[in-house]
């Protein structure tokens, strides 16, 4: 998921020539990230510093006495070593929906209100309906809206197959963390498609590694978790047994 946030200019990490490097570090520091931060981090969209903690992240919130930054790195103050039973697997936390004013000197924590559902989702689902429907015009407008807010450039135009990339990547980014993905991606009948990536292997950076923040050793990829491999009958429920004891006439769900 981390992979799926653009460039500051729409582009994809992939695309080429966009500055995206995971050999190389910052050598200054912004409002997002300290000097020495891997450069996979450097010159992403805005959405990806909102949501995402990483290796060199600045603090979201007022930080503890002496930090900064974040270091996920083995022996870095997050990092393995140091809090062996609190450290990320994967190298990442969310920090979308994190409070400015949580306190982690004072131990104060600040809770948000959830939202049932949000603007964005809005244009996000009739921009999608009217992609699919055939009407570029109208979705692209609606799409538009959610990109512009987001700090990316308008799309000039595209094919219903290419703006239908467009508008899944869009509603990927822009409501990770929300509880949308989980269905978006089944009921678009992709959840075997390596990009919507449900199953199998699930990468991170090495956690087992790294004595600093620039240390490449720690900027590895590598296999965090493992999940089953994808089968078709999930996408359907097991009827529960107990309701077939009751009717015997139910049938149970195709592969179960």
């Amino acid at each position: 998921m981390v992979d799926r946030y653009r460039m500051a200019d729409g582009s994809s990490i992939t695309a080429g020539g966009n500055g995206y490097d995971e050999n190389t570090y910052a050598t200054a520091a912004t409002t997002y990230y300290a000097a020495g931060t891997n450069n996979m981090y450097v010159n992403r969209e805005p959405r990806f510093y909102v949501n995402v903690t990483f290796n060199g992240a600045t603090i979201p919130v007022v930080a503890a006495s002496g930090q900064s930054r974040v270091e996920f790195f083995y022996t870095g103050n997050s990092g393995k070593k140091g809090i062996a039973r609190d450290f990320p697997t994967t190298g990442y936390t969310a920090r979308k929906n994190v409070h400015p004013t949580t306190n982690f000197s004072s131990g104060k924590y600040v809770n948000r209100p959830a939202m049932m559902i949000r603007l964005a989702e809005i244009y996000l689902n009739y921009a999608e309906a009217m992609i699919e429907y055939g009407n570029i015009t109208e979705g692209l407008t609606y799409l538009n809206l959610v990109r512009n807010r987001a700090g990316l450039p308008s799309l000039a135009g595209g094919t219903v197959e290419e703006l239908r990339k467009q508008v899944r990547l869009e509603r990927t980014i822009e409501l990770m963390y929300e509880g949308h993905r989980y269905w978006d991606v089944r009921r678009w009948k992709v959840a075997d498609d390596p990009e919507s990536h449900q199953t199998g292997e699930f990468h991170g950076m090495n956690m087992e590694g790294g004595a600093s923040l620039s240390d490449p050793v720690f900027h590895q990829r590598k296999v965090a978790f493992k999940r089953a491999e994808w089968q078709d009958k999930y996408y359907f429920y097991p009827v529960p047994q107990s309701e077939i004891d009751r009717n015997k006439v139910l049938v149970q769900s195709r592969g179960y």
